[in-house]
């Protein structure tokens, strides 16, 4: 039932927010994986045939909600939905097996299942490895923390605007 899943999202926005502060403002790395796994529940689809509906995704659509990411970049400037944002390319990477790109879908959902966030793989992917320690920064942050702390930023704030469509 709505009711239901809009409390649902709400608490789940509640423990995304407190995890991207401590993970970010506080700069507690430890965090990162559990902000990866809100963010997998929230907003990101599975690519095989599987059962599991993004929460923020899944309730936006059901009220009919639309979620418009402008995207202004010198070289791309559009409106996408919030679905096809977490599928723009987040980070590409060379690995043994040539160059490969990863989503931000794909970012987050390595991240959450492989360092910690929803379990730890004995396994990491060779690809997320090399992301993650890639020497990389943008300002303070690693190339693909900055990548998730954006993708972060950017949930919480669609989530807010469902929450607030929902109950107006």
């Amino acid at each position: 039932p709505i009711p239901e899943l809009l409390e649902n999202l709400k608490q789940q926005l509640s423990l995304l927010a407190d995890f991207y502060h401590r993970a970010f403002e506080k700069g507690d790395s430890a965090y990162i994986p559990q902000v990866a796994a809100r963010l997998r529940l929230l907003v990101c689809r599975k690519k095989r045939k599987s059962r599991h509906r993004p929460l923020l995704l899944d309730l936006a659509d059901r009220l009919g909600i639309r979620l418009d990411v402008a995207i202004d970049h010198p070289f791309d400037s559009r409106n996408v939905s919030l679905d096809e944002f977490f599928e723009l390319d987040a980070v590409g990477i060379r690995t043994s097996k040539g160059f490969e790109m990863m989503t931000k879908c794909d970012l987050i959902a390595a991240w959450a299942e492989q360092m910690g966030g929803d379990h730890t793989d004995w396994k990491v992917e060779e690809r997320l490895l090399n992301a993650i320690k890639a020497p990389v920064t943008i300002g303070d942050y690693q190339a693909t923390v900055l990548e998730l702390k954006n993708c972060a930023r950017t949930a919480l704030k669609y989530g807010q605007v469902v929450l607030e469509k929902a109950n107006g």
